[in-house]
């Protein structure tokens, strides 16, 4: 948006000041052109067409300047309706390329100020600042079929499993060397671990000290009983520590299980500019935004080109913000607009649909209106918007318009009083999956310890063979 001169006779007019002081002012009829882009809650554009009628914390504020400073004005459209970006040639597209040909003398909507447009125009006295972040649909509560292993990260579950190789490792190994030593100092018979002289060999020992061993740790960490109890000071060392490790890890386990079914976390889609880029979510852009000239000429490996080909840029702000609603696209904007959405639709519906990134981009930006380079309307404008924000008007007028969005700032997942779910079949898939691959391994273990045994007595001789054979000969 921008101010015009507009010939038309000069008249004196007696206005109150701020001060409630009477002075004489000179009234100058402006020509502010109005971008028919809308940026809520600033400047939200009701009609398309001539007059153009505006509402928000920016025109309410023109209307202010116009009242104090004696102007009236009228609102024009940029004739290629967007806020303007730089072109190779060093001219301005849109309402700053307006601005810096001098064609208006003020802007009656906010730009962000950055370096390249300072060259191009003067900005005002900043009238709030804020940063740039991406808005998304909230994510809700569904069926989570691998929720039983949530309790604890990959990296637990990777030690779990090397916890249980290592004391089986330890447990086979003293309890072998404990079998010897019993079986060297008996000299025969069966001892105490059960080994028969026919299996006091070597391998045979080891695989029975194996077999017994991966059957009690297995056991224990789960929880069941096993008919064979360790024998031998080192085997009960190991196995007690064992057990004591287990009931830790197992009580852990169900602790966390049971927070994560009382008070579950909802995973965000992302929360920074580099989760954005390494997703699938398309970012919509508006059209001759400074967001869009960023992405566009920032290098590929920076977090701010990665969006390149993420980027969807939109000439329609209804367009976006509906696609924001929807969940088509992360919408780009700054975080108080991004409150106004959620007061928006908090007020109509009552619940809330939207989150945004924590972590913004840009840092803390001044929102400013634009003027013309040497104007010398901006040291007027810049005094009545100080005294604006002395007097606390400008934050009246901006939390005014964001009351409802508080609700919709708690963290996510925090209101569980409206996405209650009862656990439904779906929530056991993942647990009903382990059951069954148990199952069929257990199959599969049958399978072949019945294919093994007919195998070998296929192999072996019939019983009144071996009976002739080993009969001596006359």
């Amino acid at each position: 948006m921008g101010l015009n001169k507009w010939t038309a006779p000069n008249e004196d007019m007696n206005l109150l000041d701020m001060y409630g002081s009477r002075r004489k002012y000179e009234v100058t009829r402006y020509r502010l052109p109005s971008l028919s882009l809308k940026w809520q809650p600033f400047s939200i554009i009701l009609n398309d067409a001539p007059p153009f009628e505006v509402i928000g914390s920016a025109k309410e504020v023109v209307d202010i300047m116009a009242e104090k400073l004696g102007f009236c004005y009228t609102l024009v459209r940029a004739s290629d309706t967007d806020w303007g970006i730089e072109l190779p040639d060093g001219s301005w597209t849109g309402s700053l390329g307006m601005l810096n040909r001098g064609e208006v003398d003020m802007s009656a909507s906010l730009y962000t100020v950055s370096q390249a447009r300072s060259q191009a125009v003067a900005f005002s006295y900043p009238f709030t600042v804020d940063q740039f972040t991406f808005g998304y649909t909230r994510p809700v509560l569904r069926s989570d079929e691998t929720g039983f292993l949530k309790p604890f990260s990959l990296p637990v579950w990777a030690l779990q499993v090397a916890t249980l190789v290592v004391v089986f490792a330890a447990t086979c190994l003293i309890h072998l060397g404990h079998s010897k030593i019993n079986t060297s100092r008996r000299g025969g018979g069966e001892g105490d671990d059960g080994l028969t002289p026919r299996r006091r060999d070597h391998w045979a020992g080891a695989a029975t000290s194996a077999e017994r061993s991966a059957c009690w740790v297995y056991s224990a960490f789960l929880g069941q009983s096993v008919p064979w109890v360790p024998s031998g000071s080192g085997v009960r060392v190991v196995a007690g520590l064992w057990l004591l490790a287990a009931y830790i890890v197992t009580a852990v386990y169900r602790s966390n299980l049971v927070a994560t079914l009382v008070l579950p976390k909802l995973q965000l889609p992302f929360n920074s500019l580099e989760e954005l880029g390494a997703s699938s979510i398309t970012a919509w852009v508006p059209k001759g935004s400074r967001v869009q000239q960023a992405i566009e000429t920032s290098p590929p490996e920076s977090p701010m080109g990665g969006l390149r080909s993420n980027m969807f840029v939109g000439p329609s702000i209804p367009e976006g913000v509906a696609g924001l609603y929807n969940g088509t696209w992360a919408y780009t904007t700054t975080t108080r607009t991004l409150h106004y959405f959620m007061d928006l639709h908090f007020a109509q519906v009552g619940s809330c649909k939207l989150y945004t990134a924590s972590n913004g981009f840009f840092g803390a930006s001044s929102l400013s209106y634009a003027f013309p380079l040497g104007s010398p309307l901006k040291a007027k404008v810049d005094s009545v918007i100080l005294r604006l924000h002395d007097s606390g008007i400008i934050e009246y007028l901006l939390q005014g318009q964001v009351r409802n969005s508080s609700e919709c700032l708690k963290p996510v997942g925090s209101r569980l009083d409206s996405v209650e779910r009862p656990l439904g079949v779906s929530d056991y898939i993942g647990v009903f999956s382990v059951f069954g691959a148990g199952i069929l391994l257990s199959a599969v273990a049958l399978a072949c310890e019945v294919a093994v045994f007919f195998w070998g007595s296929k192999s072996r001789p019939p019983v009144s063979q071996r009976a002739n054979s080993s009969t001596p000969a006359e």
